[in-house]
């Protein structure tokens, strides 16, 4: 392997080196720090660790050709960190080819003499940069790290196959919908908030921001919370030290969190105890006030206490404000959209016809439009062979194995944004699997080997009634489970959506006959209208019988007139 060879992400080879010294360096970091991406401007580095002390470690990827325009690059970067990150300490620079260590054609200094003086001149001239430590990581260090059994996925992503890039993953997408017919309309789309789930699991941009924006109102609430603490003794003293102590170290842990797709799912469970204990404080503390209050009233007119009012400071407004941010990174967190964003298996349920395999396709491409990887696979496509050629196969990939694929789509997921993505695969269907009980075994074991690769989440489906035979023992309480609401709190949206596609009059009033959530029923009843002699809905209750007796009708008049095309008669059609 040469890093020359290496295939282009987001149309460039130089792009493709920095996603790839960062998947195989990023675990360099010190022990109890973590590797965090820098955005553009990047300030100098690809990514950064800050220690204890403050103070942080950096790393620089160039993949750039001669020593000349490499050292004049690594200038421009060794600048902007002494300028821009004042607390860098250590500086590794990655680069795509090794330094040549002798000389020839006359050169008096060889590449990695050239390199050596180069530091001592920033050292010397650039302000700041006498400060730093600076490393080098080769050519021949980044390979002997990818020639590590665990990299071979990565090597096959980033090297032999052009492969779960973009337009790839948008090609089989189109195969997928293609091959779904009416089970997947886009043209009769209606969004339901189960959407954001999908979303939240390929851990998408815009989710982290709002967690991210939930996150700073709690450390601002922190950092604008005054509750007087006297120098008194008793209960309310207690209680209001209890609420600072707990604000400071929610603070702390809010502050100390840089989300990516790739933490484990306990990553955020400190933040998680800590917003419990703070809450747990503040409502200690009015318990304390409502039982002060309550004595206060009690008190006979002429006690001298009853010119004391009782202590509000729990309810006042900077207490209220810290409330209520917690409160609400609590109730998002423990949501079914928070869950998700948190976790990275989903299990979907729902009746036939509630839009399951609408919503995977849909939320298929959603991901590919917001440049997040995923894939659809069909269930009925499964049982006939082993689960990963299955896989393979529907993708249209030679069996390479599950470690190889999932290791390449967890370099995608990982490489797809700055904090990272997940690479999602959904998979539609699991009660049209042949056997039927396929997945009792193969789903706990796919699920397993999902959960050694950070950047992939897993999305099955399954029809409600086959729940029980495609989970078995404690498989369930490893997913967030969800039930397709279909068209529950959208009927009206839906109806009109509906109506005004196949050229219907819109309905007088809403349709509130719960068979109306069912996208699948809405389908039928419109075609039927749309078969029949009128457009408008007929007046009076139209129960489920008639419904389907005229769906039926018109279904039978299109599949007579294709068994007899050459009919001269309706006669000769009826029979």
């Amino acid at each position: 392997m040469s890093f020359r060879t290496l295939r282009a992400w987001n149309g460039e080879q130089s792009r493709a080196f920095e996603e790839l010294s960062y998947q195989l360096l990023k675990n360099r970091v010190p022990t109890g720090t973590q590797a965090i991406r820098t955005g553009n401007p990047d300030g100098g580095v690809e990514w950064y660790a800050t220690l204890q002390d403050g103070t942080e470690w950096g790393w620089q990827a160039k993949h750039v050709e001669g020593i000349d325009p490499l050292l004049t690059a690594m200038t421009d970067s060794v600048k902007r960190v002494a300028k821009e990150r004042p607390e860098l300490r250590k500086l590794t620079f990655a680069i795509s080819w090794n330094l040549a260590t002798g000389t020839r054609g006359g050169e008096r200094k060889s590449q990695r003499q050239k390199y050596e003086a180069k530091v001592a001149t920033w050292k010397r001239t650039i302000s700041g940069a006498d400060r730093i430590q600076f490393e080098l990581v080769q050519e021949s260090d980044l390979l002997d790290e990818l020639s590590k059994p665990e990299h071979r996925g990565r090597r096959w992503f980033w090297w032999h196959h052009v492969v779960l890039g973009r337009d790839w993953l948008e090609q089989r997408y189109n195969e997928q919908a293609d091959a779904a017919g009416e089970k997947y309309r886009p043209d009769l789309q209606v969004d339901i908030p189960i959407q954001e789930d999908l979303i939240a699991l390929g851990f998408d941009q815009a989710v982290l921001t709002h967690f991210n924006r939930l996150r700073r109102d709690v450390i601002t609430a922190v950092n604008d919370l005054h509750v007087l603490v006297k120098e008194e003794d008793g209960p309310g003293a207690l209680a209001y030290q209890a609420i600072h102590d707990a604000a400071a170290a929610l603070k702390s842990a809010a502050s100390a969190i840089a989300a990516q797709a790739g933490d484990p799912p306990t990553t955020l469970l400190h933040l998680t105890d800590q917003l419990s204990a703070t809450a747990e404080a503040v409502e200690a503390a009015r318990d304390y006030e409502r039982r002060a209050k309550a004595e206060w009233r009690d008190l006979p007119s002429d006690d001298p206490k009853r010119n004391q009012n009782p202590p509000q400071r729990a309810e006042g407004y900077g207490v209220g404000v810290l409330a209520k941010a917690i409160n609400e990174l609590q109730s998002w967190l423990e949501s079914s959209v928070g869950q998700a964003f948190r976790r990275r298996t989903y299990f979907l349920t729902g009746k036939a016809g509630s839009g399951k395999t609408h919503l995977l396709l849909d939320a298929t491409h959603r991901a590919l439009l917001a440049d997040r990887p995923a894939v659809f696979l069909a269930g009925a496509q499964f049982g006939r062979g082993d689960l990963w050629a299955s896989v393979a196969d529907q993708l249209g990939l030679e069996p390479v194995g599950g470690d190889v694929l999932l290791s390449a789509m967890d370099a995608a997921g990982e490489a797809a944004a700055t904090s990272g993505s997940r690479f999602l695969i959904f998979i539609d269907a699991l009660n049209e699997t042949t056997p039927a009980d396929f997945w009792r075994t193969h789903l706990p074991r796919l699920r397993a080997a999902v959960a050694r690769h950070p950047h992939v989440a897993l999305v099955v489906s399954c029809r409600d009634t086959y729940r029980d035979l495609v989970l078995e023992g404690t498989e369930d309480k490893h997913y967030v489970h969800r039930t397709h609401p279909g068209f529950a709190e959208r009927e009206v949206e839906a109806t009109q959506r509906y109506f005004d596609h196949y050229g219907l009059e819109a309905p007088k009033i809403p349709l509130l006959t719960p068979e109306f959530t069912l996208p699948l029923f809405l389908r039928l009843y419109c075609e039927s209208l749309s078969e029949a002699d009128t457009h408008s809905l007929p007046t009076g209750h139209q129960g489920r019988v008639a419904i389907f007796e005229r769906y039926l009708g018109a279904k039978i008049r299109t599949v007579a007139r294709r068994l007899r095309p050459d009919a001269t008669s309706s006669y000769e059609l009826d029979e």
